[in-house]
């Protein structure tokens, strides 16, 4: 019996220096490596929480853009589209014919890019090429998602790619707009003598045009809809709809934005310069719209809407940008502002742009 109890005993002690090795090498060298490995995911984030970075631009640099939530800006050097990462200050080259990989074994020559459109919850944009296939030319979208350096072409369940007939010398790109939710994507070819067509492809990639030689200024599509609003003169119209909207007592309106509600934005004011805006939803029988005062009248092209519905102006002569949204609350600024991206500002300053926190 007590050769039975001092085996127990023994390998009772064993087991529990085991136990106490285990709980030391978990908390001399497991812990701390994890300790180590959490630091350096907090110093990898810190570059997207420092309240301001700020990167070397090419002074030509031209169409300068950024993303919506401010980790990238493109723009147009020696007539390439170039995109920088401003976390990392990493530029790429948009190169096509390297990105596009066709499997339809098409012949392609002289591939431009001639617009391109960043969308507005996500780091990908739009981009339209000039191309000649088989001796015609053509505008084709395509897709660029800019954290992978990918390109997605748009086709049908045929592989028939998205292309739109170029007609003219005159013919160029001049606007897209589109919803992510309903993968509704409008497309304005800006023609001679102030006309335009539009083309709308649907979620399949189906292309049909649904205005013909008209005189639209600006356009928009809600998030959840595919009904394409316009702004045509002073006046906002939506596709299908027969009456125009109105707002009681203003004969000047102005197609400002959408945002991720469904909400749509109007400016109202003079043929130059805005004093209100109104905003809500787009329904058949009927239009509700709330109403925000501008402190100061500006541009049409100072008045930023992002896409949770807020908005900001800027006032050019005070160098500050105003929160109409947040009692207006105003931020000063030096440089031009470039965007008003979902936490603050993109400037270009000098040869920098400049991300900085509201």
């Amino acid at each position: 019996m007590n050769k039975k109890i001092r085996l127990i005993v023994g390998w009772t002690i064993i087991a529990i220096l085991i136990q106490n090795a285990i709980f030391l090498y978990i908390d001399k060298i497991y812990l701390t490596s994890d300790l180590k490995l959490k630091v350096g995911n907090i110093n990898k984030k810190k570059v997207e929480d420092d309240k301001e970075i700020k990167v070397d631009i090419d002074s030509s640099a031209e169409n300068i853009a950024a993303s919506y939530d401010g980790k990238y800006v493109s723009y147009k050097l020696d007539n390439k589209l170039k995109i920088k990462s401003l976390n990392d200050n990493k530029d790429t080259t948009i190169d096509l014919d390297e990105l596009i990989k066709d499997d339809t074994k098409r012949t392609v020559k002289n591939r431009e890019i001639v617009y391109y459109n960043w969308f507005e919850s996500d780091d990908s944009m739009i981009i339209m090429q000039k191309l000649v296939q088989n001796g015609r030319s053509y505008f084709e979208p395509i897709a660029y998602n800019a954290k992978k350096n990918e390109v997605r072409e748009l086709s049908d369940f045929n592989m028939k790619k998205l292309q739109i007939p170029v007609n003219s010398k005159e013919d160029t790109v001049g606007d897209i707009a589109f919803s992510n939710l309903t993968h509704s994507i409008y497309i304005k070819i800006d023609k001679s003598k102030s006309r335009s067509d539009i083309y709308y492809a649907n979620v399949m990639n189906q292309l049909k045009k649904v205005k013909n030689n008209s005189q639209v200024s600006d356009m928009a599509v809600t998030t959840t809809n595919t009904n394409l609003i316009t702004e045509e003169g002073n006046k906002i119209r939506v596709l299908n709809r027969k009456n125009e909207i109105k707002i009681q007592n203003e004969k000047t309106l102005k197609i400002l934005g959408t945002d991720s509600n469904d909400n749509l934005f109007i400016g109202a004011g003079s043929d130059t310069k805005i004093n209100k805006v109104f905003f809500g939803e787009i329904n058949d029988n009927k239009n509700d719209f709330k109403t925000l005062n501008l402190p100061v009248a500006v541009n049409k092209k100072d008045i930023f809407i992002d896409n949770q519905g807020k908005v900001f102006i800027n006032n050019k002569d005070k160098s500050e940008i105003i929160d109409i949204s947040n009692g207006n609350k105003s931020y000063k600024y030096s440089g031009d502002v470039i965007a008003v991206y979902n936490k603050g500002l993109i400037l270009k300053s000098n040869n920098s742009i400049v991300r900085t926190k509201f």
